[in-house]
């Protein structure tokens, strides 16, 4: 037998071993139980500090939070961050970023989005950016 002969039926032999397994394994797995509906809420909160010292004192200052709002006819999503750096009582960086972002089913297949999203950014020269936008899905 040739390598390329060996090569195919070494590969068809694999394709028929996993849909076999992947068969048996669907066929052998009970109906799932019905999945309890997602809360109408959840919120997320986040910080962190990294401090260093030696040659250079470092530090870094972080905060985070994310708000999931999932209504019947609306599902809204916010988010927020926050970032300072100093090395040497210096800030190196700084950014603050915040989201909002709002979804509609109009029928089974159409949606319509919505948000908005603000930014400072001194340190990449973005005093405040702010972007609106909106479109259907």
């Amino acid at each position: 037998m040739h390598g390329a002969d060996f090569m195919r039926t070494t590969l068809s032999l694999a394709f028929v071993i996993i849909f076999i397994i992947a068969g048996s394994a669907f066929a052998q797995t009970p109906a799932p139980a019905p999945k309890e509906p997602p809360p109408l809420w959840d919120v997320q909160l986040g910080a962190s500090f990294v401090g260093t010292s030696g040659n250079s004192d470092t530090s870094s200052v972080g905060a985070d939070f994310a708000a999931h709002r999932r209504g019947l006819i609306w599902q809204i999503e916010s988010t927020a961050t926050a970032v300072s750096v100093s090395t040497d009582d210096a800030k190196t960086a700084e950014r603050y970023l915040g989201q909002v972002q709002a979804k509609r089913k109009l029928t089974p297949i159409i949606g319509l989005t919505a948000g908005e999203k603000a930014e400072r950014d001194r340190f990449a020269v973005i005093d405040f950016r702010n972007i609106v936008n909106g479109g259907f899905s």
